[in-house]
């Protein structure tokens, strides 16, 4: 756990999430991914207040076939309003197998 208050992480988010941002803040978002096999996630739709930072893939394992973790890391430069999209599919081809949407909302400093 990150107590750091302008850094989010979300690991394998639901289909659907909605996260609370503000301008400042890190934003990394990591996804189960398996290259071999030929899916990768990409990015369908970057809401323009977000600026992606990386897109590295992580393998879980020294062996061939080893799946692992994409981690993409964002900075948000402003209230975002529209979701980013993520998509799992093969490279060139159409057929997306998952989608991960992330809507965002206003980020609520709490009250003391």
């Amino acid at each position: 756990m990150n107590d750091n208050p302008n850094f989010l992480k979300l690991i394998n988010p639901a289909t659907d999430l909605i996260a609370a941002v503000r301008a400042g803040m890190t934003l990394e978002i990591e996804l189960d991914e398996n290259p071999t096999t030929g899916y990768l996630w990409s990015i369908n739709r970057l809401p323009p207040e977000l600026k992606l930072l990386s897109n590295i893939f992580e393998s879980s394992g020294p062996g061939v076939g080893a799946g692992g973790r994409r981690h993409f890391t964002f900075i948000v430069n402003g209230e975002p309003i529209t979701p980013v999209i993520f998509e799992l599919k093969r490279r060139l081809k159409d057929l997306v197998i998952k989608i991960v949407i992330i809507e965002f909302c206003r980020f609520k400093t709490p009250s003391i």
